[in-house]
């Protein structure tokens, strides 16, 4: 099954070959770097690299509207790998990345979907051998993008947590998102510069984006989404309702 592989970047060019580019060395589809015009990359072997606009919002809004009618897989740019919830529950090991990545389109086209995700916690506390089509966050880290149906491509004007405002759109659309919850990551997000908190003006401020685009999603979407604050990190977040699409159409009927 053809796909494009779609990486977003912000001026972590270093980061992205320690990481996520080592991870698809053995990959035979189209990869694409979508770099910031600031910060331009070197030329990488085999690799397309195209400017995009900046604000990760945007850049979203950009894969959709210019690679209408392709199957995507989006990716960070500091995926240190990508791992599979061993039998006994408790241990991972790494996926066959062709194999699995195959798997889960078919996967996401038996349920008739197309957004899925994984697991964003690689702690087996959270994961388990089981797939999700309700309402669940479809984090942009790893994510799935199937647009070969060539429908009006989904916005987001949120330039912070737009993945969530994504994966409530597409749970409405789509009536379902799929999520693979014996697959996590593991990466260095927030623990390297540049990226998005580099891009938002550092930590600070993406908290301050995170409560005013919360409370954006709130309004949008009250029968689908929350905002509630972490203490301990005193961070503000999204809180989406368990829900699948059947109780969701009895609820706005």
């Amino acid at each position: 099954m053809d796909y494009l592989i779609i990486i977003p970047s912000y001026n972590r060019e270093k980061l992205l070959k320690e990481t996520t580019l080592k991870l698809l060395e053995n990959v035979e589809h189209r990869i694409i770097i979508l770099y910031d015009k600031d910060y331009p990359y070197s030329p990488i072997d085999n690799i397309e690299q195209i400017e995009a606009p900046r604000g990760i919002g945007n850049v979203r809004n950009y894969i959709r509207e210019h690679y209408n009618g392709y199957r995507i897989l989006m990716i960070d740019d500091d995926i240190n790998s990508i791992d599979k919830l061993n039998d006994d529950g408790i241990t991972f090991s790494p996926i066959n990345f062709n194999e699995w990545v195959k798997t889960a389109w078919e996967t996401a086209s038996k349920e008739n979907v197309k957004l899925w995700g994984v697991n964003l916690y690689h702690n087996s506390f959270f994961c388990r051998q089981t797939i999700t089509t309700k309402l669940c966050y479809i984090n942009g880290s790893f994510t799935g993008l199937d647009l070969t149906d060539n429908q009006l491509p989904l916005k987001t004007e949120l330039d912070h947590m737009e993945d969530y405002d994504f994966t409530i759109q597409h749970f409405i659309r789509d009536k379902g998102v799929l999520k693979f919850n014996d697959v996590c990551l593991k990466t260095k997000c927030f623990r390297k510069e540049g990226g998005i908190a580099e891009e938002l003006g550092g930590l600070d401020k993406r908290k301050l984006k995170a409560k005013i685009n919360g409370e954006i999603l709130e309004n949008r979407y009250p029968n689908l989404c929350s905002l509630y604050k972490k203490k301990k990190f005193d961070v503000y977040n999204i809180k989406l309702k368990n829900i699948t699409y059947n109780s969701y159409e009895k609820i706005i009927l």
